[in-house]
């Protein structure tokens, strides 16, 4: 049982022992805490390589639908091996359900999905879909799929002109390739408006 007045929860695990995989979708696993309607700031850790869990973008869609207050949002842990990427556009979705987010930081990215193919074409107008200031892979880069960097930056630039993409010291080239994308878009528009 949690306090109503919760409002930021940060957890670490770490294994001792063999490796464990969580068997049930993260949000089953966290149950208890998706009641909290008011939590404003979440982050989880798990331990890289000693714990390892299936992450979907409809598990951090559902996690988002609990917490429409959310301003920050850091989940970082192992994915399975063959375990499919968190599609970009389920940030569209993050924003649409927390107006408030501001800072997501996620275990691993991958292409967006075509328009249509999760309701990315209902998404609207860039400056509707919340204030989301900064995005994070939490690896690096390194266990996301980045087909194409210039089309994955192009898709930040329309749907979060403000955003600002981080990355550790030893990102993956494709993630790297991606932030450098993004800022000579940015660049490019604002030679066009001076």
């Amino acid at each position: 049982q949690f306090a109503a007045s919760l409002r930021v929860v940060d957890l670490s695990l770490a294994c001792i022992g063999p490796p464990l995989t969580f068997s049930h979708p993260l949000p089953e696993h966290i149950q208890p805490l998706l009641r909290i309607r008011d939590l404003v700031e979440f982050r989880l850790v798990l331990t890289p390589k000693s714990v390892t869990t299936t992450v979907l973008g409809e598990d951090i869609e559902t996690i988002a639908g609990a917490w429409p207050q959310l301003q920050r949002f850091h989940l970082q842990c192992t994915l399975p091996k063959g375990s499919d990427p968190v599609p970009a556009s389920t940030l569209v979705h993050m924003t649409a359900l927390c107006p408030c987010l501001t800072r997501v930081v996620l275990p691993c990215i991958g292409d967006p999905l075509p328009v249509g193919a999760d309701g990315a074409e209902q998404r609207g107008p860039a400056e509707k879909r919340g204030q989301l200031a900064s995005f994070e892979v939490a690896d690096g880069g390194w266990s996301s799929v980045i087909s194409d960097p210039a089309a994955l930056a192009r898709f930040f630039d329309e749907s979060f002109p403000r955003v600002v993409l981080g990355a550790p010291r030893l990102a993956s080239s494709r993630w790297t390739r991606t932030i450098s994308a993004l800022a000579d878009m940015r660049k490019g528009e604002a030679s066009i408006l001076s």
